[in-house]
């Protein structure tokens, strides 16, 4: 028998990790417990929020505390209340939040909505939710495996610090020649990198300063820039922060987004198979080496490449694009 931090009363380790399990959780210094509920992706419904408010109030403290991967907990429940709060919960198709050694709950920047975004985070956020923490929840890892959805290099929901980070960017594409040299280029005005300079008269983008925010594609008035550039992706692995941090390893190239979930099963499949138990998936990654990773994942050096990294080949495919025009 063990005493569960906060909890009154005695239980075994597999009653606690029960409870877990089913998304209740001790209080600290109380015999009470909170119930989390799943984002599912970065959002809830409107219904759903009432529905956490009216649990709250009639079960909880009234607080309802959003926790630091985008869940909602109603705090401080008697233990006699988990039946009716699952019927309610059920009802209002809100899911209990899952903790242990598995894919997490999925969070996601604002990035559908936000003027930077570059693409629907949310989406694609609730559809890696459903399709890995919702529909492989008794797949067992070595450890927890966090997934985040960011929308533009600002990396407000930082997805190198998470165990497969997602990131959108955007190549530009651009027509020198539409270029009227106007006096106050907009796109200039407004990069954040100051990537953008002229040659010959004519806008030229420096790659090495570019970092595929997307900004620029909206500013020109005589639409220099394409406003719809294909987004694409950058892969985060092996992140985390707290008492052991790491800063994740960059996939070599951007990616397309057909390409993600492939990568991700592969990923996960390969820390289920290489993972120490207990092992995050970047220290795993460490123990045996990027390389090795990146091997297993089928990624090759391309031939002429000294370093190997594959983004040189995306962005030569570029590079017309890129040229200063005579």
């Amino acid at each position: 028998m063990i005493t569960d931090m906060g909890m009154g009363d005695l239980m075994t380790e597999k009653e606690r990790m029960e409870l877990k399990k089913d998304g209740f959780f001790s209080v600290r210094d109380s015999d009470k417990l909170s119930v989390r509920f799943s984002s599912g992706g970065g959002y809830f419904t409107a219904e759903q929020m009432i529905a956490l408010g009216q649990m709250a109030q009639k079960f909880g403290n009234g607080r309802v505390v959003i926790s630091s991967r985008l869940s909602a907990e109603v705090v401080e429940i008697d233990r006699a209340d988990m039946d009716e709060i699952k019927r309610q919960a059920d009802q209002a198709g809100l899911r209990r939040g899952l903790s242990g050694p598995r894919a997490r709950t999925v969070t996601s920047c604002m990035g559908t909505y936000c003027v930077k975004g570059t693409y629907d985070t949310l989406a694609l956020a609730r559809e890696i939710n459903e399709k890995y923490t919702v529909g492989q929840v008794d797949m067992m890892l070595p450890e927890r495996f966090k997934i985040c959805v960011g929308g533009c290099p600002n990396s407000c929901m930082k997805p190198s610090l998470n165990d497969f980070g997602i990131e959108g960017h955007m190549v530009p594409e651009y027509a020198p020649g539409k270029c009227r040299t106007c006096k106050v280029c907009q796109v200039k005005k407004h990069c954040p990198s100051d990537a953008i300079s002229f040659c010959d008269g004519k806008v030229h983008v420096n790659t090495d300063l570019c970092q595929t925010c997307g900004i620029c594609r909206r500013q020109c008035p005589f639409h220099v820039f394409r406003e719809d550039p294909e987004t694409k992706y950058q892969i985060y692995l092996g992140g985390t922060w707290g008492r052991k941090s790491r800063m994740a390893n960059r996939w070599p190239a951007l990616i397309h987004r057909e390409e993600i979930f492939p990568l991700l099963d592969r990923t996960l499949e390969w820390y289920r198979s290489n993972g120490e138990e207990h092992e995050r998936f970047g220290f795993t990654i460490e123990r045996l080496g990027f390389d090795r990773y990146l091997w297993d994942m089928g990624y090759q050096k391309q031939e002429g490449n000294d370093d190997g990294r594959k983004e040189k080949r995306s962005q030569n495919q570029y590079a017309e694009l890129f040229q200063c025009n005579a």
